[in-house]
């Protein structure tokens, strides 16, 4: 799993490559100087879509269904796929993760590129 932190900079850009076919995950902390975010009660979305702004997107996961606060106090969660969602997959896509506080704010805090790569 990786961790990675948000800088006061929003979003922060990453990109990830995946296999074909396999489960994947990511553990994320978001937080700024030193501080992580309390993420209790958020909710959010992970988006991936093969043209950016494309609705409805190939795959979108959403906090209990793909997305698990993990230790939401500590700013940290875990975005799941699984075998059938990377075997549906095929080449570069786009992706975003967009969090919404209680009080309705919504950021992006992470956007970036997933390469799939083809199983052997």
């Amino acid at each position: 799993m990786t961790k990675m932190s948000r800088s006061t900079e929003l979003p922060i850009y990453n990109g990830f490559k995946i296999i074909q076919g396999n489960d994947w995950n990511r553990q994320i902390t978001i937080g700024a100087n030193g501080v992580n975010l309390n993420l209790t009660g958020y909710s959010g979305t992970f988006k991936i879509s093969k043209a950016k702004g494309q609705t409805p997107a190939d795959i979108e996961l959403t906090v209990g269904s793909g997305i698990l606060l993990t230790d939401p106090t500590n700013g940290v969660l875990t975005i799941t796929l699984d075998e059938i969602q990377t075997a549906s997959l095929d080449g570069t896509y786009n992706y975003e993760l967009k969090l919404t506080s209680t009080t309705n704010i919504t950021h992006t805090f992470l956007i970036g590129t997933l390469e799939v790569l083809e199983d052997v």
